[in-house]
């Protein structure tokens, strides 16, 4: 019987809140204030993990610089997660901006316009 819920899963859960706690406590670059991980999804054969981060406040101008701090500080992160989980193999960390909120906001904002020129 396969199980519930699977090893990529499990680890890609558990990086997601140990990345967001290194954040706020452990790293510190100040383009990362203010940085949400918002989702880790892995790859099948373990190797890669998509790495979504979100932030209100972000502009366009810094968006470049926040994801740089994070493709600088991967090899920290991973080395970390590597060793608490004590596992040998931890996935590459592919970083990319969230465009969730960003969507929402803009939703929000057009059903507003709509609302008020009733």
């Amino acid at each position: 019987m396969p199980r519930e819920f699977s090893r990529n899963i499990r680890i890609a859960s558990e990086l997601q809140r140990f990345i967001n706690n290194l954040l706020q406590q452990g790293i510190k670059d100040p383009r990362l204030r203010g940085i949400t991980i918002s989702s880790v999804t892995m790859n099948d054969s373990s190797g890669k993990a998509l790495v979504l981060f979100s932030t209100l406040d972000l502009e366009n101008n810094e968006e470049e610089s926040t994801l740089a701090a994070l493709n600088s500080a991967k090899g920290f992160i991973r080395q970390k997660f590597g060793q608490k989980m004590k596992i040998r193999n931890v996935p590459e960390l592919i970083f990319e901006r969230d465009s969730g909120p960003d969507t929402s906001i803009r939703i929000s904002k057009l059903i507003d316009e709509a609302i008020n020129k009733k």
